[in-house]
């Protein structure tokens, strides 16, 4: 299966911390891509791993640091790397340049 990509909203950037706080995987919530419609239940996502942070899915940046399954989605708290890529996303996120997480997954069920 080929992975995917969905991008959903920071809600908290902590400046002294480096870290950003948001919903990274909302529940019950239709998305459009091209002909399908997908949508994630709760508790559908494995929480028993925290992953890495990536830019563009590609360059790590970070970690995450906590995942918290909730009724309207998963939220999760990252930190951001203070390395050279790290320090550049982070002044995104300040700037409000970067506002969102974009999660890559495997789909399970169609």
């Amino acid at each position: 299966m080929q992975m995917e990509h969905r991008e959903f909203e920071i809600r908290n950037a902590d400046v002294e911390n480096r870290e950003v706080t948001g919903i990274a995987v909302p529940y019950n919530e239709v998305t459009q891509i091209g002909r399908m419609k997908e949508k994630f239940s709760p508790n559908s996502v494995v929480t028993n791993k925290l992953p890495k942070l990536f830019l563009n899915h590609t360059e790590p940046i970070g970690r995450v640091l906590k995942l918290d399954d909730q009724a309207d989605g998963l939220h999760i708290t990252a930190k951001i790397s203070d390395t050279r890529s790290g320090q550049d996303a982070w002044e995104l996120v300040k700037d409000g340049v970067i506002r969102s997480f974009s999660v890559g997954f495997v789909p399970m069920e169609h």
